[in-house]
Parts: C-alpha cells; sequence; structure tokens
C-alpha cells in the first residue's frame, strides 16, 4: 500500500509478501513519520523523522531465518518507482 504523488520513488506505507501457502500476509505496517521504498537491488529501504532529522536503514529478506536483517550499505542502492492505483480502481476476481 502505497502514495500515489510524483516523488521520484513511490513510497510506501504497508508492504504485504504473498506465500503459495498462506496467502497474502502483512509484513510491514508503519505509522506517522515513516516511509518504505522498495530499491533496485531488492533491499528495502525505510525512513523514519525524528523532528528534523531523518534515520534511513535497510533490510534484505534472510530466507534461512525468515527475516529482515538491517543491511549495512556502502553505496546506497536506487530507490523505484511503481505505478500505483486507488483502490476504487481495483477489481477482485473470486
Amino acid at each position: 500500500i502505497g502514495i500515489i504523488d510524483d516523488s521520484p520513488a513511490t513510497k510506501f506505507t504497508d508492504l504485504f509478501i504473498y506465500h503459495n501457502d498462506f496467502g497474502a500476509t502483512r509484513s510491514f505496517s508503519y505509522g506517522d513519520g515513516y516511509y518504505m521504498y522498495l530499491c533496485d537491488n531488492g533491499m528495502i529501504r525505510t525512513d523514519s523523522w525524528y523532528g528534523s532529522e531523518t534515520k534511513i536503514e535497510y533490510m534484505k529478506y534472510d530466507p534461512e531465518n525468515n527475516s529482515f536483517p538491517i543491511q549495512e550499505v556502502t553505496e546506497e542502492p536506487e530507490p523505484m518507482k511503481f505505478e500505483l492505483r486507488p483502490f476504487e480502481d481495483v477489481k477482485l476476481e473470486k
């Protein structure tokens, strides 16, 4: 679930992962002051604000532990832009 705007990268507020056995599962859900971005190398970038200070962290899925540990990066990966549609435009099939 993301924000439709003119930003160069898509801002997400919630991320769901679809598993063949379990279906859609909410993996991340943040409140005010947090955005997530999907990066070109498979990492998830989180931006959070504490007053005027911005904290940026990167996570990547670890299949062995089924987790998203924080990653140290030497070069920041590029957040990507996705076309999002409002919910009223989405038709669900039964």
